[in-house]
């Protein structure tokens, strides 16, 4: 009996992987057994590595059962005791302690009902049903979405107190329904179409409910397996259960996880590929597919773009036009989602609607939609403020006239963000400005002149920072000293936000049409930052009128020569980007000419010499441009001789336009850069004793 149990020199190693502490070894080792298995064909072999798979899962190392129903799913062709054999212990562990084997039993169940057919989800459908049942206890989720979190919150509390109390029972009970639905999901998968007359009310409703358990993991698996109950349906059990189906797959599609949204929507897209007529469904899907082609979670946007693009084609527009009701009422529930991140999508997807699909589709819902952009515009999110401002930008200037009972509120709105804390929000209001500003011409030039010439000098009023940390010994204003002092200044690091999990944006409350335009959060703002979006504003006004560069190019050098402010160099990091834009709307000749009577290049040269590596390299594609833009002579001669040696040897400017566009970093790039730290011998990375740098 010993040498029937004994296996062959050549598994005999392979079999000690299994025993190794780390999964991947023992994988390696199944994989290596299961080739030998399958190779050799020795019925006799396979006789005793399955015996001693069984007695692996009566092993008390966690480990061993894992090993044991991974291996044996390599095992099932051909061996119907086996497969037996493994069905009752695999039944057995249902419950195992260490959720590793019962997923491992899950994994397992699948190869094993796509062989065995329906018998197997017959055999263990009551057992799992019972464990699943069971294990709900009081944790569904409440109905209303905005007590989820709250629901959570008291959970977890349950949870440590029973911890702390030495308590098992409960702590793992979402663990087990996890696990034994998912077991149940993967029968389904290995089943097949010859699931589909087990498909009914009941089995539906145990997935709904799964659907709205408190633990996001249930939640997702819940969502997965109606792609498995959708692999198994005909066109029959599409006319009979398809609008429930649908019906769920929305709400998985609007739930606060992206991992949920994410199995959702593939989920969804197997119902688009499998249903044979998908229009009787566009009402309750297409505005949930729609947003999420802009959710914020990567994952779910680029799968959500790829599945509208393989579903609707090119007939996406002609679609969202036809159901555009739905659209509409969908996008506008979204923009007072709790979810900041959600509202933020449904800003850009109202932007995309104003601007891609036909207007008259549409214009009887503009009064709603321009509503809830403009509460948007209110919120205590910053980057629901960003995109809400770029739509409103967009959605005024193709819809003028439905816009003008709104546009005195839109303004002191976009006036009021121009100056915001955030970078982004007062780069896009100027954007959204310059697109009405070519909607309404002359009428809004005179409003938005008002308020550049009061943000522009702004930056003169801002407190003078380094008497205030100037006392410390450095060789400049704002050396290391100096720096850290104001770092750790704890007026700058007192009242200041908390940031929402795998966002950059606070996690705030949503605004009203009917709020105050103050949006709730906000630090008092500085000077420099009126002057920045006024900054920001100066290349969409220049566009209209390209006379007024003439005006304020002088001004904008002024502004660049300030050094008195610790964000300073922020503001030439935005000044040099805009110097560009500025030039191509003045136009080639008129720029030339004024670029030696404003003296915009003295600190430009300054910047690309004492900068720091943001603005240097702000600094240096500026300088770059206007190579490209007047030519090396013609712009050479607009600088002085030691002027033409700064930038020349800057490693940041390029004087001829590249080669190739591929071609980023080449030979004289790195040359620049040795002469640049040999000139400047405190750029270079001291080098002590013994050290070797390469």
């Amino acid at each position: 009996m010993a040498a029937e149990n004994k296996l062959s020199k050549e598994l005999t190693e392979s079999w000690k992987k299994l025993e190794h502490k780390f999964k991947v070894i023992r994988k390696e080792g199944i994989v290596e057994i299961s080739i030998v298995v399958s190779e050799k064909k020795d019925k006799n072999l396979k006789s005793v590595v399955q015996r001693k798979v069984l007695e692996l899962g009566k092993s008390e190392r966690w480990q061993d059962r894992q090993s044991c129903f991974l291996l044996a799913q390599h095992l099932l062709s051909d061996s119907p005791d086996f497969c037996e054999a493994i069905l009752k212990l695999g039944q057995e562990k249902f419950e195992d302690e260490e959720s590793y084997v019962r997923e491992a039993v899950a994994e397992m169940m699948e190869p094993l009902a796509k062989q065995e057919g329906i018998r197997i989800y017959e055999t263990v459908h009551k057992k799992l049903v019972q464990l699943i049942v069971e294990n709900f206890k009081v944790e569904e989720a409440p109905e209303n979405s905005a007590k989820v979190v709250e629901a959570s919150i008291a959970r977890e509390k349950r949870v440590l107190e029973e911890k702390l109390r030495g308590l098992r029972e409960g702590v793992d009970s979402w663990k087990l329904l996890f696990t034994a639905f998912t077991t149940l999901e993967k029968i389904v998968w290995g089943l097949g179409q010859k699931f589909e007359k087990k498909i009914d009310e009941s089995f539906l409703d145990l997935i709904h409910r799964c659907s709205k358990h408190i633990n996001r993991f249930v939640r997702e698996a819940s969502f997965s397996s109606y792609g498995a109950v959708i692999a198994a349906m005909t066109s029959e059990t599409f006319e009979k259960f398809g609008e429930r189906i649908a019906k769920e797959l929305e709400s998985g599609l609007g739930d606060n996880w992206s991992q949920v949204r994410h199995a959702s929507s593939v989920s969804t897209r197997s119902f688009c590929k499998n249903v044979k007529d998908l229009e009787p469904y566009y009402r309750i899907l297409l505005p949930a597919m729609c947003l999420n082609r802009y959710y914020v979670a990567a994952g779910v946007r680029i799968y959500s773009q790829e599945t509208w693009k393989s579903v609707y084609g090119e007939e996406g527009k002609e679609i969202v036009a036809k159901f555009a009701k739905y659209v509409t009422e969908y996008y506008v529930s979204q923009a007072k989602a709790d979810n900041h991140a959600v509202r933020e999508a449904a800003c850009h997807c109202i932007a995309e609607l104003g601007s891609k699909v036909r207007p008259d589709a549409i214009s009887e819902f503009i009064p709603v939609l321009l509503d809830a952009l403009i509460a948007c515009f209110k919120d205590e999110s910053w980057p629901v403020r960003d995109a809400a401002c770029l739509a409103l930008g967009a959605f005024v200037s193709v819809f003028p006239k439905e816009s003008e009972k709104d546009l005195e509120e839109l303004f002191g709105l976009w006036f009021e963000h121009l100056s915001d804390n955030i970078p982004s929000v007062r780069k896009n209001t100027a954007v959204a400005l310059g697109k009405v500003l070519n909607t309404f011409k002359e009428d809004v030039l005179k409003k938005i002149l008002v308020r550049l010439n009061t943000f522009l000098p702004m930056v003169n009023n801002q407190t003078n920072d380094a008497k205030k940390f100037g006392e410390m010994e450095n060789t400049t204003i704002f050396g290391v000293a100096a720096k850290k002092k104001r770092d750790n200044d704890p007026v700058l690091h007192t009242g200041q936000p908390q940031y929402s999990c795998g966002s950059l944006a606070p996690k705030m409350k949503r605004a009203t049409r009917c709020g105050c335009m103050d949006h709730g959060f906000a630090r008092e703002r500085e000077p420099w930052e009126y002057t920045d979006g006024a900054i920001y504003l100066l290349p969409q006004v220049v566009a209209f009128k390209p006379d007024l560069g003439i005006e304020y190019l002088p001004k904008l050098a002024k502004i660049a020569d300030l050094r008195h402010f610790a964000q300073y160099q922020k503001l030439q990091e935005t000044i040099w980007k805009i110097v560009p834009e500025i030039a191509k709307g003045m136009g080639k000749k008129e720029f030339k000419r004024q670029l030696k009577p404003s003296s915009i290049l003295n600190p430009c040269v300054e910047t690309l010499k004492s900068g720091t590596m943001l603005s240097k390299s702000e600094a240096g594609k500026c300088l770059s441009f206007c190579y490209q833009f007047l030519g090396e002579s013609i712009f050479e001669s607009r600088l002085t001789e030691e002027q033409v040696s700064i930038v020349r040897r800057s490693p940041h400017v390029r004087t001829r336009a590249p080669e190739s566009q591929s071609r980023s970093m080449t030979a004289s790039y790195f040359d620049a850069m040795a002469r640049d730290m040999k000139d400047n011998p405190a750029k270079a990375v001291p080098k002590s004793k013994n050290q070797r740098l390469f």
